[in-house]
C-alpha cells in the first residue's frame, strides 16, 4: 500500500508543472496514471480510505473536464486551476489519512 501512496504522490507532484508548461498531452497521460494509481491504493488499502479516495477521483474528473472544456474554448483556464486546487486539497486529504507510510509530503518534480 505504501507504494502505491508513493506511485500515486509522485504523479500528482507532476500536475502543477504540467498545468504551468500549458501542456495538455503531458497533464492528460497526468491525469491518466494519477487515476490508475489511485484505484491501485484502493484495492491495496481494502476500502479504507474510501471517503477520501472518492473526493480525489471526483477531482481528477473535474480537472480533466476543466481542461477538455479550456481546450475547446467552453472554458476558462481559471476553472482549470481551480480544479487543480481541488485536487491538491483531496490529495492531501487522501494521503493524510494513507500517513503511516514513509514520506507524507509530495516532492516537487523537475
Amino acid at each position: 500500500m505504501c507504494a502505491d501512496a508513493a506511485a500515486l504522490r509522485g504523479t500528482l507532484a507532476k500536475i502543477p508543472h504540467a498545468l504551468s508548461a500549458n501542456s495538455a498531452s503531458t497533464l492528460t497521460a497526468d491525469l491518466n496514471a494519477a487515476k490508475t494509481e489511485l484505484d491501485n491504493l484502493a484495492d491495496a488499502s481494502d476500502g479504507q480510505y474510501r471517503a477520501q479516495s472518492g473526493g480525489l477521483k471526483s477531482a481528477l474528473t473535474s480537472l480533466q473536464t476543466a481542461i477538455s472544456a479550456d481546450a475547446h474554448g467552453t472554458g476558462s483556464i481559471i476553472s482549470v486551476f481551480a480544479a487543480a486546487g481541488h485536487v491538491t486539497t483531496q490529495a492531501h486529504l487522501l494521503l493524510s489519512a494513507a500517513g503511516n507510510c514513509p514520506s507524507a509530503s509530495p516532492t516537487p518534480a523537475s
